[in-house]
């Protein structure tokens, strides 16, 4: 049975517990749920998201809450594994893409909030940018292998993925002067839970923030070394109805920042502005039409089920 809040059950220490296999010398435990919340028996498979009980206050437990520990062997007991947590908010404040939490250590999920679907793009939506006197449009797609992609009319494409907590882009190929580039640069990684107090960080490739003569010799040079990258700091504000998302590298000259980025987001038009500047030399792309054009076709919104709009 569950405790009463200040005392436990020493005699039956871990209480209602559920011990599942995953691979060869690894386990995971979770101990303490309530009685009767059980939903699994022995020896059936599970799978990610399925419920194996609840929360409770059960064994040596002087107040409810779920024990959950990675382990090598199936003995009740046996010594923990590290445990590496991906996408988590620590110190409530910075998103890690992953962290092995110390002892002590507070760490939490993303929270969703409405720039998910300020992000959403239906099969079809196009975007029309303008960089200067250039002009060009972006479609949203599905290729073949289910990947969700951006194509530009330049050639150039983007690959990302639209999960319930953060956009992720993993890659562009193509033109190197597209709008799709500045794209990844401003918003390669954003949660979802986009406020004023989360920081995050990404890397960006370093090609794409060379001068166009020496991306040559980069092509040359990259098969050789493993990873070439610049460091950013992340952060959103909201502005108005708008959501600013500015970046600026670790790498600095002088005290300041070699590259800086931003974009601009609002709940009708998704992105508006994008903003790319390396050592002062600045890229800028406008979404044509936005904020004056009546007639400028929105980002098209997919609400979620059971949410009204």
């Amino acid at each position: 049975a569950d405790n009463r809040v200040g005392e436990q059950n020493l005699v039956d220490n871990w209480g209602n517990v559920v011990i599942v296999y995953h691979a060869p010398g690894l386990y995971s435990c979770v101990a303490h749920l309530s009685p009767g919340s059980i939903r699994v028996r022995e020896g059936q498979p599970v799978r990610r998201g399925e419920a194996v009980g609840a929360c409770g206050s059960s064994g040596r437990s002087p107040i409810p809450h779920l024990h959950f520990q990675l382990q090598a062997t199936l003995r009740l007991g046996a010594p923990t594994l590290p445990m590496e947590l991906h996408d988590v908010v620590i110190d409530d404040g910075v998103l890690v893409s992953q962290a092995v939490p110390d002892i002590g250590a507070v760490v939490r999920n993303l929270g969703a909030n409405d720039v998910s679907r300020w992000l959403n793009m239906d099969h079809g939506t196009q975007l029309e940018f303008e960089q200067g006197a250039a002009s060009e449009t972006v479609t949203a797609e599905i290729d073949l292998a289910g990947q969700l992609v951006l194509r530009s009319d330049t050639g150039a494409t983007l690959y990302y993925e639209h999960r319930e907590d953060m956009l992720t882009v993993y890659d562009v190929v193509g033109d190197d002067e597209s709008v799709l580039w500045l794209l990844r640069a401003a918003i390669g990684r954003v949660p979802f839970e986009a406020t004023n107090a989360l920081v995050w960080r990404d890397v960006l490739p370093l090609r794409g923030l060379l001068p166009m003569v020496v991306r040559p010799l980069f092509d040359v040079v990259s098969p050789f070394v493993s990873s070439w990258g610049v460091e950013m700091d992340y952060r959103a504000l909201r502005v108005g109805s708008s959501l600013v998302i500015s970046g600026e590298s670790r790498w600095r000259l002088r005290g300041e920042a070699v590259v800086r980025t931003e974009a601009v987001l609002s709940q009708r038009w998704g992105v508006e502005e994008l903003t790319v500047a390396v050592r002062g030399a600045e890229r800028r792309a406008v979404r044509r039409g936005v904020g004056r054009d009546a007639m400028a076709p929105p980002v098209s919104l997919t609400l979620p089920t059971g949410v009204q709009a």
